[in-house]
């Protein structure tokens, strides 16, 4: 079947009707720009020759026109030798046409679709859905329906020898899957199930059976060795002198820490003895400390009383020298502040002056802002229109000059003497005049005729005009929107624009220079009533600071030197009051210890009574410690009463531990008497051999099984091998069909296909096995792969005697430039034994491919 003419009416954008003449039946190429209908045109080609024309179907709903009707669809066929022309309208008429071309005869309404299946055939029939490849569904939709797929298997049938052999390999197969699912589950990971689940059970019962008796003859072991032990120890703890040995080593230790304790009394009573010496002998000798610290207090202050009344003479003239100096400092200190005020008024009212002028530099600043703006105002045009202003003129001028290369030229000569009786466009002819009509151009010539000039340039200067008369329209559009006459004036008023921008960018600049907070806080900065009538300071703002700032630093050395003299005479001040409350301290504190000591002639007599009392008792203080260092080398101290303490109560302890565990391994001994007894009754030993052999028969009846088992996973794993293998001859052919076309993409490579002759994987190296799954392949290498297969099952269906069109919308999208020359290669080749439809969006991609170039073109409708 080879495609001829494509017709179409009031479908999708085609509102207007629109034809494809011309197709040549082998490699054709349809460029046009994105939503110029392409797929649209595909849609309505698959609807047209698998649908009836009365389905209502969602797909033949989405043909209809943006702007309502019914869709019409018309088709040019060549089918083996018979050309027919087919044509549906859907929704509205809901009519149908076959005509035959050749006889001339007629099929209509519902006998259309029976009798084009007929011509069609089957696999024709059915075969769309897998040679029409919708855009952005290269790898979708590779399964081809029953009828197409049987018609597949059928030529491929024809070339395979052996394909009836799977039956009997299916057959073996499924019996030893079947006797496997009594063994082992089928899905998912295999489990035991039927007689091997039966005897996995049966041998774990066995088996816990056979470890309860060896844990039971295991226990009785342990019983036995357990009392032996019991027997050995009470021998040891028992025995007469072990016994005695106890009792003596309490004995002992007690005779030692009684001993221990009687020392420890004696010191207690010797420390108590050393303590009351030692604080009478500390007692005696601070009072003698006492009246000698005393009487050498006395002495210094009657010292120091005589230098104080020298000082305080001396505090006296500081005091008058220093009052005479912080009152000058006080008077210097007020002229320098009288100073700094007068300068701080010249200043405050130069400040006034200088921000009178600002606010009115700011305003005047204002006033030219608001101008430009205004003059601003009246201008349209902007950057943007004035650039598409002279981009418009530059195409007009390009267009205008290949059209005048393009153009006939004509020549006006008039006969010597003649006067002119030409005319064209209204106005008269002269005599060798030239020029270049690139339209329709009529010369009039009274009384004889009319003469018509037409450009020649076919499709492109009609092309050419329609551009140039768009571009026209676009520029005056620009030029109404610029308030321009032309392009000129539209790029001279934007150059005009441009230079008030800038004038008012400075005086925006100037303002803020001026007021950067706004002539409100100037105004707010200007006094209401001028300071000095508003005349200018006699002196700049910035010599007056100059000044201020002199006079502010003579200020403040005034105010640290009457500071500093302050200071110096409140220091004076307080020094002498301090020394006065000194001496007036002092005599009191002669006249209260004058009060409390003994008198004049009775000092040394009471010093020489209490120096002998403080040797008596350094004497009894000695005695005392020298008794007591005795008792404490005779007692031991407080570690080694604690050893002993601690030696007694181990003693004690072993005895009563040893009386303990006799005791305790009495009622153990009996304890594991009586179970030895219970254990022997159950003749445990013999039931762990017992249980052991039954547990040995289980096991090997599961090792059988799990070796069925392991012969039968085998088994079918060598027959899916085999079934593999059958399934590759079968896909052979198409294989052999797709090598030519793969070669040029991947040389060496090898593709393969699933029993539905879908791509399954891609072999690239030289492990035949190893083949990438389709899934993991890049995007543009699965298109690729999905296309190569197509031209694969189109070139088997034209090798069998029934041809297909494959027909591929927007393909190959993801192929980089290598690959997309290869598949352009593949096309071409394919183009020999079948027809092949390429329809793009990217003429300059698709400019290398070969094949006959098609054109949308209008109809004229049915």
């Amino acid at each position: 079947m080879k495609i001829r003419a494509i017709r179409l009416a009031e479908v999708g954008p085609f509102a207007t009707p629109v034809a494809i003449e011309g197709l040549t039946g082998g490699l054709d190429v349809l460029s046009a720009p994105n939503e110029a209908g392409k797929s649209t045109i595909l849609r309505a080609l698959a609807a047209a020759l698998g649908s009836p024309h009365t389905s209502n179907h969602a797909s033949i709903k989405d043909l209809k026109s943006y702007g309502g009707g019914a869709p019409l669809v018309e088709i040019d066929l060549d089918l083996g030798g018979t050309r027919v022309r087919l044509r549906k309208r859907f929704l509205g008429e809901k009519t149908a046409l076959l005509t035959d071309l050749d006889s001339g005869q007629v099929t209509r309404g519902g006998d259309v679709q029976p009798r084009l299946d007929q011509l069609l055939g089957v696999t024709r029939a059915n075969g769309f859905g897998l040679l029409f490849v919708h855009q952005g569904q290269p790898v979708a939709a590779m399964r081809p329906s029953a009828d197409l797929h049987a018609s597949l298997m059928s030529a491929v049938s024809a070339e395979v020898a052996a394909a009836a052999d799977g039956n009997a390999l299916a057959r073996v197969r499924q019996a030893g899957k079947a006797a496997l699912a009594d063994i082992v589950t089928a899905h998912g990971v295999p489990r035991p199930t039927g007689r091997y689940l039966t005897a996995t059970k049966a041998r774990d019962a066995a088996r816990a059976e056979a470890d309860d008796a060896a844990t039971r003859a295991r226990i009785a072991g342990e019983r036995l060795t357990a009392l032996g032990d019991i027997r050995r120890t009470q021998a040891i703890l028992g025995d007469p002198a072990s016994v005695a040995a106890r009792a003596d080593a309490v004995r002992q230790a007690g005779e030692r820490l009684d001993q221990a304790r009687a020392a420890r009394e004696k010191l207690k009573a010797a420390e108590l003895a050393l303590q009351a010496a030692t604080t009478a002998s500390a007692h005696s000798r601070e009072r003698l400390t006492a009246l000698d610290r005393a009487l050498a207090e006395l002495a210094a202050l009657v010292q120091a009383q005589a230098a104080g009344a020298v000082e305080a003479s001396r505090d006296d003239v500081g005091r008058a020298g220093a009052e005479a100096k912080a009152a000058g400092a006080t008077r210097a200190r007020e002229s320098a502040g009288a100073a700094l005020d007068l300068i701080d008024a010249e200043i405050q009212r130069a400040q006034a002056f200088e921000a009178r002028q600002r606010r009115n530099a700011a305003r005047e600043a204002e006033v030219d802002v608001a101008s430009l703006d205004a003059r601003l105002a009246g201008f349209n045009v902007t950057p943007a229109l004035a650039d598409q202003a002279r981009r418009e003129a530059t195409s007009i001028l390009a267009l205008e000059t290949q059209l005048t290369a393009a153009a006939p030229r004509v020549a006006i000569m008039h006969i010597p003497g003649a006067t002119s009786r030409m005319r064209a466009e209204g106005r008269v002819l002269a005599d060798n005049e030239t020029f270049s009509p690139t339209a329709l151009l009529t010369i009039e010539i009274d009384g004889v005729g009319r003469i018509q000039v037409t450009p020649g340039g076919g499709a492109d200067a009609d092309e050419l005009r329609a551009d140039l008369a768009a571009h026209r329209l676009c520029l005056d559009d620009v030029l109404a929107a610029a308030d321009a006459n032309s392009a000129e004036h539209a790029g001279q008023l934007e150059r005009d624009r441009q230079a008030l921008v800038q004038q008012r960018g400075a005086a925006v600049e100037r303002l803020r220079m001026l007021a950067p907070d706004g002539i409100a806080q100037l105004d707010a900065a200007v006094p209401a009533a001028p300071l000095g009538d508003g005349v200018a300071p006699a002196m700049p703002l910035a010599e007056l600071a100059g000044q201020r700032q002199a006079l502010h630093k003579a200020l403040a050395h005034a105010e640290r030197a009457a500071e500093a003299a302050a200071q110096a005479l409140a220091a004076i001040r307080e020094t002498a009051a301090s020394r006065g409350a000194r001496l007036v301290a002092t005599a009191e504190r002669i006249a209260a210890m004058a009060a409390v000591l003994p008198a004049a002639a009775d000092r040394q007599g009471r010093r020489a009574q209490l120096a002998a009392e403080a040797a008596a008792d350094d004497t009894a203080h000695n005695t005392a410690l020298r008794s007591r260092d005795a008792w404490r080398e005779a007692a031991p101290d407080g570690a080694a009463s604690a050893s002993l303490e601690t030696a007694l109560a181990g003693a004690a302890a072993t005895e009563a531990t040893a009386t303990r565990e006799l005791a305790r391994l009495q009622t153990d001994a009996a304890r594991l008497e009586g179970e030895l007894t219970a254990a022997r009754d159950e003749d445990a030993e013999a039931r762990a051999a017992a249980a052991f052999e039954a547990l040995a028969v289980r096991e090997a009846h599961v090792a059988g099984i799990e070796t069925e088992r392991d012969a039968l996973q085998l088994l079918d794993a060598e027959l899916a091998l085999a079934e593999a293998g059958q399934a590759d001859e079968l896909v052979r052919p198409v294989l052999d069909r797709i090598g030519p076309y793969l070669s040029l993409v991947w040389p060496r490579a090898r593709l393969r296909l699933g029993p539905d002759l879908a791509p399954a994987g891609l072999q690239r190296g030289a492990d035949q096995n190893a083949a990438e799954p389709l899934a993991r392949l890049s995007g543009g290498t699965q298109e690729q792969l999905a296309l190569l297969a197509r031209l694969g099952i189109a070139r088997l269906l034209a090798d069998s005697g029934d041809p297909l069109p494959l027909i591929l919308d927007d393909a190959l999208v993801y192929s980089d430039d290598a690959r997309i020359d290869a598949m352009f290669r593949a096309l071409e080749q394919a183009s020999t034994a079948h027809q092949v439809i390429v329809l793009t969006c990217r003429a300059r991609t698709f400019a290398p491919l070969a094949g006959h170039r098609l054109a949308i073109t209008p109809w004229a409708g049915p």
